[in-house]
């Protein structure tokens, strides 16, 4: 697989032939083609080598949902499936993966989900990323920012400044935009942001009227397959006591005045609604599912459409993503780890444009009365923040990787599946650890805190580095350590989880660890980036820089931006 790197006409002699999916003839603009529609992950199977042009969404976000513990929070909408418009050329059959809408927040027992990635070709082939989760509060201490994704989930309402943020889109203006920001408030009722769209981003809460954010609008697909307006990738509106709009009327609905968020609908590649609060709120809402994603594919059978395509060249990349560790629990007693940032691994094809790099920050330290998550790290994928461990009235939050458990709350909470693990559980009172990329937490009993769960290693910028531990449990005569990747020891005041490594933070007998900030790698084979000039701002480096072994790469320790570019 490859794509062109000069602006030209193509004849229908030089596009491929290939079978599968939904076929149907189309003419746009005079020319006549072959569309393949599929709506389910199948075969493109290719029968003659040539070009093909593809328009690829992926799954978009689910809603916000708030639970029992939490009913002063609405949910944000999910943001909007990636979208990737180009040409290919193919000259060999090609596996088409449709990316799945993400899960619905559902009150206390689910938190919501981004959107799974489309692509052809499988990992190192043609790929677009998931819509971000729309913001959700899933106990009393368990607020969740929106999250990153081709478009950025809506934030909650909160007077935190990062949890009513919207999330990032990874490549914004390019795959989406991102979601708007919750009301400044902590009362309910008050409004959610919108999911980001695929052309918008989404709208922010706005408190005359609590009324959620609408939802991103959507990309009008008529211009590659003809025939009338067809929207998709739009975000889900934001709850409130008035519920937000979907995007392009496509995206899901946010509830109102205690009512659930409607879910997008299949293939549409657009975010759910999060759930609305009420002023006289109660008992758990659940936000909408985002609606699975869509993959056209032509091939022009007559006609030169002359200078109406852009052809740009790509770079096939490597990433290592790792969030921002949970804080550990002070509790007056025996607090939980803090759960490790997530670690994920991933490839996928970049194009001449600027990328955002959003590396997460650790959660600030725990008291007696207040947990936090870390935040996440972005780039063509996302990697959650750690969960909070427990104090003596909140928590453990669910994460990346999981906050341990404490006396008043012994189970550790759950870890995001393919990022990290579950928190340690408490028993006697004793601190569970937090959990790891590579392992759960341990758990606490006797007089002795658990361990923070093991983390794992990555050699992208040729050394070897272990990443994502969970911070150690404290205990009455033994205190947990962290585990390796960076989580914090417990202690009186729990030691800070490492710095751009994702620990968790220790807990501590007063105050809990800082979790600690995320890492992003990129690598790329040196000698697939002939013609381009890649460059990075906010880097270690502007640069790239020699990994080993034909790789070049670059490492963020900051937030900032790569930019590929024609040489």
């Amino acid at each position: 697989m490859s794509i062109s790197g000069a602006r030209k006409p193509r004849l229908a002699t030089e596009y491929g032939i290939a079978s599968g999916g939904t076929e149907t003839d189309i003419t746009v603009s005079g020319v006549s083609y072959k569309l393949h529609t599929f709506t389910a992950s199948s075969t493109l199977t290719v029968t003659q080598p040539g070009w093909f042009d593809v328009l690829m969404f992926a799954g978009g976000g689910g809603g916000g949902g708030s639970g029992t513990g939490s009913t002063l929070y609405s949910g944000g909408g999910g943001g909007a499936g990636g979208v990737l418009q180009t040409t290919i050329y193919l000259d060999s059959s090609q596996t088409v993966t449709i990316g799945a809408g993400g899960a619905a927040g559902q009150g206390e027992s689910q938190i919501s989900g981004s959107g799974l990635g489309s692509s052809i070709g499988g990992a190192r082939g043609l790929s677009v990323a998931g819509g971000g989760h729309g913001g959700d509060a899933v106990d009393s201490g368990g607020l969740r920012a929106g999250g990153a994704g081709g478009s950025g989930g809506g934030g909650i309402n909160s007077t935190s400044s990062y949890r009513r943020a919207g999330g990032a889109a990874m490549a914004n203006t390019v795959s989406g935009y991102a979601g708007g920001s919750g009301d400044n408030s902590n009362s309910a009722a008050q409004p959610a942001g919108g999911g980001g769209g695929a052309t918008a981003v989404g709208g922010n809460g706005i408190a005359v009227g609590a009324t959620g954010g609408a939802g991103g609008a959507g990309y009008d697909v008529s211009a590659f397959i003809g025939g009338s307006a067809l929207f998709k990738g739009a975000g889900g509106g934001g709850g409130g006591y008035v519920g937000g709009a979907g995007g392009s009327s496509i995206g899901g609905t946010g509830g109102s005045n205690n009512a659930n968020g409607t879910a997008a609908s299949a293939n549409t590649a657009s975010g759910g609604g999060g759930c609305g609060r009420s002023s006289s709120p109660s008992g758990n809402l659940n936000g909408g599912a985002g609606g699975s994603g869509i993959v056209y594919i032509r091939r022009r059978v007559s006609g030169s459409a002359v200078g109406t395509l852009r052809y740009q060249p790509t770079l096939n990349v490597e990433y290592l993503l790792v969030g921002g560790g949970g804080g550990g629990g002070g509790n007056g007693g025996n607090g939980g780890g803090g759960g490790a940032g997530g670690f994920v691994t991933g490839s996928g094809i970049v194009t001449t444009t600027t990328y955002t790099v959003k590396v997460g920050a650790g959660a600030p330290a725990g008291d007696n009365r207040t947990i936090q998550n870390g935040t996440a790290s972005s780039f063509i994928g996302s990697a959650n923040g750690g969960g909070g461990g427990c104090n003596v009235e909140s928590g453990p939050t669910i994460g990346a990787s999981g906050g341990g458990g404490s006396q008043t709350r012994p189970t550790g909470a759950a870890g995001i599946s393919g990022e990290g693990n579950a928190g340690g559980n408490s028993s006697g009172g004793q601190g569970g650890g937090g959990g790891g990329a590579s392992a759960v937490g341990g758990n606490g009993s006797g007089s002795t805190g658990g361990n923070g769960g093991a983390g794992t290693s990555n050699a992208y910028n040729g050394t070897a580095t272990t990443y994502a531990g969970g911070g150690g449990g404290n205990g009455s005569s033994t205190q947990g350590n962290g585990g390796s990747g960076g989580g914090g020891d417990a202690g009186a005041t729990g030691t800070n989880g490492t710095a751009n490594r994702g620990g968790g933070g220790g807990a501590g007998s007063t105050t809990g660890g800082l979790g600690g900030s995320g890492i992003v790698i990129i690598r790329y084979l040196t000698a697939n980036a002939t013609g381009l000039t890649v460059s990075a701002s906010g880097a270690t480096s502007a640069t790239p820089t020699d990994a080993g072994g034909g790789y070049s790469y670059f490492q963020f320790t900051a937030t900032g931006s790569l930019t590929v570019a024609r040489a």
